[in-house]
């Protein structure tokens, strides 16, 4: 219990809040034409792909099933393309979300629907408050018990969320990042009432049909 607390209170203080409303999306631009240089030896891959992305001045999040060791030697290369060259190597896969790269397994590719991601650029253009996230392998629990207070609501996580998350996240709507991180996990958020619901793709599916029933005075 005390070692819960103790997890809970670093993250807590790994995020800064900001209530000032971002006055334009980042232009994906003047992200272009920036080049990295890095001299790896094999270290783990998620830290490899995080040294590639840190100087880009995007957000970033890397799912926990990326593992392995990987070497690089670069000097000045444009960094998306050594994100490519690593991702190819490796047989995982990264996109885009507005000013977010996500690196996930191909698998976890899926999780990003069309219908998705479109929500996720509504949600950019909302005035909600802003987070700043850095931490490394974080377990997923504490890290999204941590939101519950942004929208001032409660959150109920699934006993079966287990596991941990990398994110380097600065000045991001909490909704848009929460979402982001629920999604790169292959989870399910349920809003209901007041509560924020955290469940597997299995418990919401029992969820919305005990409703149906509920609702329907059905037995």
């Amino acid at each position: 219990m005390k070692q819960s607390i103790f997890l809970l209170f670093l993250v807590l203080n790994f995020i800064q809040i900001s209530n000032t409303k971002s006055l334009s999306r980042l232009n994906n631009k003047k992200n272009e034409n920036i080049k990295v240089s890095l001299k790896f030896k094999k270290v783990p891959l998620s830290l490899l792909i995080g040294g590639i992305l840190k100087g880009t001045g995007l957000n970033y999040l890397i799912s926990p099933k990326i593992k392995g060791i990987g070497s690089v030697e670069i000097d000045k290369v444009p960094w998306d393309e050594a994100l490519n060259d690593v991702v190819d190597i490796n047989n995982c896969a990264w996109l885009r979300v507005e000013n977010t790269i996500i690196v996930c397994t191909k698998k976890e590719l899926e999780y990003f629907t069309y219908d998705f991601l479109k929500r996720m650029e509504y949600l950019s253009n909302e005035s909600l408050t802003k987070v700043t996230l850095k931490f490394t392998k974080t377990p997923i629990n504490l890290v999204l018990s941590s939101f519950a207070k942004f929208g001032a609501k409660s959150l109920i996580l699934s006993p079966k969320i287990k596991g941990s998350v990398s994110v380097n996240i600065n000045n991001m709507s909490w909704k848009l990042a929460l979402e982001l991180i629920i999604r790169l996990q292959g989870l399910n958020l349920l809003e209901s009432g007041s509560k924020f619901l955290v469940l597997t793709q299995k418990e919401m599916h029992r969820v919305f049909h005990d409703r149906l029933i509920r609702n329907n005075g059905l037995k």
